[in-house]
């Protein structure tokens, strides 16, 4: 990944991209019509979207560890059953 200050920028590229709002991606393309790069914006989870996404986590990590007890499955042997699909 290359990264590039704003401050890097020339006036009217800077320009450019303080116009643009939310989630909007920017596709650059060529004189042809044909998509050579695409911009999105880096958004950050709110620690509060953190937490909760941590929590579903930790849900489906429960879930997952009941079922495979109740199975009598255990971590080797998904990783043994993953190294045979190779």
């Amino acid at each position: 990944m290359k990264k590039v200050r704003l401050t890097d920028l020339n006036e009217s590229v800077r320009s450019f991209f303080e116009q643009i709002r939310g989630n909007e991606i920017v596709t650059l393309v060529d004189q042809n019509g044909n998509a050579r790069f695409s911009i999105a914006p880096f958004l950050r989870a709110s620690e509060q979207e953190r937490n909760a996404a941590l929590e579903r986590l930790e849900r489906l990590q429960e879930k997952t560890r009941q079922a495979m007890d109740s199975q009598g499955i255990g971590e080797a042997d998904i990783d043994r059953a993953l190294q045979e699909d190779d």
